[in-house]
């Protein structure tokens, strides 16, 4: 549903690029129409409207013509009115009043080159109207036909924005949603992961808290201690198969020394092979054969079993 609406939406701002483009076009013209009246009063037909009025003013001011100069007056209220009011009537009545200032200068008794300058300037000043007029009627139009424009597409532009708030509004709810099961996500993960570490960390512990206490039995002489970790595949594994090597190493040590006591009588004698077979069927028990030569590897003990044939041979001497 979404996707449709979504496709609807695209299609109609598709359909409003040839209307978009024309509105943007008649601006242009408006922006042009205004450039040619002029921004300010001294720029474009305005400008030219004051200049032209002025030299006119001046010219009738040196001839001290009192007549002509309030028929002048009468055409820049006209103009005015023109401006200010946008009637037609008001160019109309300008156009009447300087054919009523070019009879009057001719009647008048100035000389025919002052004449002559004065005609000259107020008809440059009527054209620079006449364009101030067509080039402000343009401009009217111009603008009446903007509105125009807008107002046809209005409808589609508010139907085109108010699916966009609503798009906007369910981009942000989704992002609000993904951004609560983030936080949820993160945090039953570091749950998990501190669960995880509490658990391993107590047994890792206990391992080598078992271990150290084997290892203190097996320091004060318990030879028949069983090292806890043994068989494990990870270092602490590896450690116990190499306190179970020096096991080794010190219950054969114990029954070469009870073999050499029990070559003193046949009672000693029996004893240590009781007590060394006793002792090495627990340790050959607690030992793996798959481990032997990364116990070497680890503890280093080229004397003791380089090879492993030397350590079957030890193993098989403790045994017997």
């Amino acid at each position: 549903m979404t996707s449709l609406q979504n496709d609807d939406l695209l299609k109609q701002a598709t359909s409003l690029r040839s209307v978009i483009n024309l509105y943007a076009t008649r601006f242009q013209n408006v922006i042009s129409a205004q450039r040619n009246l002029g921004f300010s009063e001294n720029e474009g037909f305005q400008g030219k409207l004051r200049t032209a009025v002025h030299n006119v003013e001046q010219r009738l001011f040196e001839q001290n013509q009192q007549r002509l100069t309030v028929l002048l007056l009468l055409m820049r209220r006209h103009e005015k009115d023109f401006i200010l009011r946008d009637d037609d009537k008001y160019a109309d009545q300008l156009t009447d009043r300087e054919a009523e200032f070019e009879t009057a200068l001719e009647q008048s008794r100035l000389p025919a080159d002052a004449i002559s300058q004065i005609l000259e300037l107020i008809r440059s000043y009527k054209a620079n109207f006449v364009a101030f007029s067509v080039t402000k009627q343009t401009l009217s139009d111009q603008v009446e036909d903007l509105g125009q424009i807008y107002d046809r597409v209005r409808p589609a532009l508010a139907n085109l924005m108010a699916g966009a708030d609503a798009r906007s509004e369910a981009a942000k709810i989704r992002a609000e949603d993904i951004r609560q099961k983030l936080v949820w996500m993160i945090g039953l993960t570091t749950l998990l992961t501190g669960f995880l570490a509490l658990l391993f960390g107590q047994r890792i512990t206990k391992t080598i808290a078992s271990m150290t206490a084997a290892m203190r039995q097996l320091g004060e002489g318990q030879l028949d201690v069983v090292l806890p970790g043994v068989g494990r595949e990870d270092e602490l594994g590896e450690m116990a198969e190499a306190v179970e090597l020096i096991k080794l190493k010190a219950s054969e040590e114990a029954r070469i020394q009870l073999e050499r006591k029990a070559e003193q009588g046949p009672h000693c004698r029996q004893a240590a092979q009781g007590c060394n077979r006793a002792t090495c069927k627990r340790v050959r028990d607690g030992c793996r054969e798959s481990h032997r030569q990364r116990l070497v590897r680890i503890i280093g003990t080229g004397r003791l079993c380089s090879q492993p044939h030397q350590y079957r041979r030890q193993r098989s001497s403790a045994i017997d």
